[in-house]
């Protein structure tokens, strides 16, 4: 839309550029002197699925042509000078990422481990019901339950903070599943306030999504509540073909849904398993989606997803020493190839750590910029709920006894940190009595940890 006798710019950059058509490009790289294109072709390509299908009352049909060349896919083609950024900082647990990293992204993306690493954030709740091809109510069962989970979220007050995306496998499910929270919100005015369902407050972002696979890409949100949608029909059938899923580059979408949950992901379908069985399914799409479905089902995180890392003789003498001072903990904890190199486990919660060393090992080295090595891997650490320790290993030779006193003092306030807080997170709420002086300290408590503010 710019007039072309306006004066160059000196950059142009597109984001999100797997969605953006090469031919849609072209007049505004005419605009600029130089080209950044930034995008990922992992994710979502240009597609006019729905616009040809509109009409369409089937969205379970034959795998279709409708995507389109991107400008990222053709500056690949070309040979640009490309740059990679495989630091992933979405996920406040690495389950939430861990699929893709290990199904697309062939283990290259970088992720943090949180304290509660050992325990998967990606959940499966299987719903009784049938799939409906055709009908403008292709899965009521699944509807419903996600309707009467985003309630008991948003009724919850320590869950109603958090922002919810539900995305779909269809347009027509992410429309029966608008209309029922309309009815819900029609009759929970207050419930509606929460969930920022007012449309018309252009500047409020919207706390509560329901988008479906073709336009999710780009957005994020605390919790993801996806619904499959697809499964057996009344009959009893069940199909493998899963629309556009099942098409040539069908994963790209399941990637793109799969990784759009920061906190929590939960997975609702009429899908068993078992369904499955004695089941030829011919696209990657579909075979991407039964094992997504298996890893969803474990209460563990699986180690299918894990990055193998062998461990150091330094770490295990550390966590030797420290097993005899009465600490338990475990070694390159973690699921890609950066690992806290030793975790100490929570004195009341096996599952969960409170304090984790680094060592000047062969982790660090996956970072060629001093700022990652020293500053920004201990400070995404903390984020997620991490007391960190940093050990360097010429001073562990040099002076051993010197360096455990060192770890030992440290562990130690922060174990004795971590029983203050439970003492105060267990008085009785009648019992607090309010502070009188001007400057107090309060101790704020999550699931994670703990931290002080001032």
């Amino acid at each position: 839309y710019i007039d072309p006798q306006y004066p160059p710019f000196d950059l142009v950059v597109f984001d999100e550029a797997s969605q953006i058509p090469t031919c849609q490009a072209i007049g505004p790289i005419a605009r600029g002197k130089d080209l950044i294109v930034v995008g990922d072709a992992k994710q979502m390509p240009p597609t006019s699925f729905f616009q040809k299908t509109a009409t369409s009352d089937d969205e379970e049909r034959d795998p279709f042509d409708g995507d389109l060349d991107s400008i990222l896919a053709d500056c690949n083609d070309i040979g640009l000078p490309q740059t990679s950024l495989n630091w992933h900082y979405r996920s406040t647990n690495e389950s939430l990422i861990a699929f893709s990293n290990a199904h697309y992204y062939h283990r290259r993306l970088k992720t943090y481990p949180s304290v509660d690493s050992l325990h998967s954030r990606v959940s499966l709740r299987h719903v009784e019901g049938y799939y409906q091809s055709g009908s403008k109510e292709p899965n009521p069962a699944e509807a419903d339950a996600i309707v009467m989970e985003i309630k008991r979220r948003l009724e919850d007050p320590v869950l109603c903070g958090d922002s919810i995306g539900v995305i779909t496998f269809g347009e027509k499910q992410q429309a029966l599943i608008q209309d029922k929270l309309e009815d819900l919100f029609s009759r929970k005015h207050n419930l509606a306030k929460l969930a920022k369902w007012d449309q018309s407050e252009i500047d409020c972002p919207d706390r509560l999504i329901v988008k479906n696979l073709e336009n999710i890409q780009g957005d994020e949100r605390d919790v993801i509540l996806l619904s499959v949608t697809y499964g057996k029909n009344k009959a009893g059938r069940f199909s493998t073909n899963f629309g556009p899923i099942s098409s040539i580059g069908g994963e790209n979408r399941l990637n793109v849904a799969f990784s759009r949950a920061k906190k929590e992901m939960v997975v609702f379908t009429i899908i068993d398993l078992a369904d499955f069985a004695g089941k030829q399914i011919p696209s990657k799409g579909g075979n991407d989606l039964r094992s997504f479905l298996q890893f969803a089902s474990q209460a563990g995180v699986d180690e299918g997803v894990r990055s193998k890392r062998e461990q150091s003789l330094m770490a295990q003498e550390i966590l030797e020493m420290l097993r005899e001072h009465g600490y338990e903990g475990a070694l390159n904890v973690g699921l890609s190839d950066f690992q806290v190199d030793i975790a100490l486990s929570h004195p009341k919660d096996p599952g969960t750590f409170f304090c984790g060393i680094l060592l000047d090992g062969s982790g660090m080295l996956l970072s060629s910029l001093t700022n990652d090595r020293f500053i920004l891997r201990e400070q995404v650490l903390k984020a997620r709920g991490w007391n960190v320790i940093l050990v360097r290993t010429i001073d562990w030779f040099n002076d051993r006894e010197k360096e455990t006193r060192y770890i030992l003092s440290l562990v130690g306030k922060y174990r004795s940190l971590l029983k203050k807080s439970e003492a105060v997170a267990a008085i009785p709420a009648e019992e607090e009595k309010p502070h009188e002086e001007s400057s107090t300290f309060r101790i704020g408590i999550d699931y994670q940890g703990f931290e002080f503010n001032e």
